[in-house]
């Protein structure tokens, strides 16, 4: 009598219960992938502005030395045309004051034009997921910085903020 029956109602609910776990195991995955992406865009920035950052005087002379570039989970990073504009924002520490540090970036246009070269649903499913992650973290010469900038502490009067365009100098 508790046969089939029995094993109908417990195969649905063992079967509801693997789609809620894959679920769930499926939105965890496309959260860290978002999460180590935005890691990496964020070194790839960093990178690129510390070399411009510690040349100019201006910026040493307002916050003080040495700089240091705050936490990652600290910055913002945010991204725009399929993945391929990044601005990244993170805070400067000096020994006398701190910054906001912008800095924009556009990817190879080369390599955009491939990446979006999807063809199929789910090519292009995976184009918009896992390829930026690993195309940021393997070929980070794809991407250009087209503006770093320092928004400076009280630098002008009534204690406004002063923009430097670290990449002019």
């Amino acid at each position: 009598a508790g046969g089939a029956g029995g094993g109908g109602a417990a195969g649905i609910g063992s079967l509801a219960r693997g789609a809620v776990s894959l679920a769930i195991a499926g939105a965890t995955a496309v959260v860290c992938e978002s999460v180590l992406n935005d890691l990496v865009l964020w070194r790839i920035a960093r990178d690129r502005a510390i070399p411009v950052i510690d040349a100019n005087d201006r910026l040493k002379r307002s916050l003080g030395t040495p700089l240091r570039a705050d936490a990652w989970w600290n910055a913002s990073v945010t991204t725009r045309a399929r993945g391929n504009l990044v601005t990244t924002m993170f805070l400067l520490d000096g020994s006398k004051a701190s910054c906001d540090v912008q800095v924009v970036m556009i990817r190879d246009k080369a390599a955009a034009d491939s990446d979006a070269d999807a063809g199929s649903p789910a090519n292009a499913f995976i184009a918009s997921v896992a390829p930026n992650l690993f195309a940021n973290a393997w070929a980070p010469s794809r991407w250009k910085e087209v503006r770093v900038e320092a928004i400076l502490p009280h630098e002008k009067e009534a204690g406004l903020p002063g923009r430097v365009d670290l990449l002019r100098g």
